[in-house]
């Protein structure tokens, strides 16, 4: 079984995140002050996001870096309080 690596399962839980929460890439883009397209470079892995820019994400997600970079399962539980 491949393992994944840190930073695919944070941007995996970041995706997860923004569908429970009913949020498409655009309003992360609004609510961070980042273009669409700088967003949708971070969520496909091509550029690395900053630590700030994290932090902006984890304000908008109403969440923590640690949450993040949890095993899917675990976010996936937390997230079924968001879906109806």
């Amino acid at each position: 079984m491949k393992k994944s690596r840190p930073r695919d399962v944070a941007l995996r839980n970041i995706k997860v995140m923004l569908l429970a929460r009913g949020l498409r890439q655009k309003d992360l883009a609004r609510r961070v002050n980042e273009s669409e397209s700088t967003i949708s470079n971070w969520l496909s892995g091509r550029i690395v996001m900053r630590l700030d820019d994290l932090d902006h994400i984890c304000e908008v997600l109403h969440t923590t870096p640690v949450e993040l970079y949890s095993p899917p399962e675990e976010v996936a539980k937390n997230c079924m309080r968001f879906i109806s």
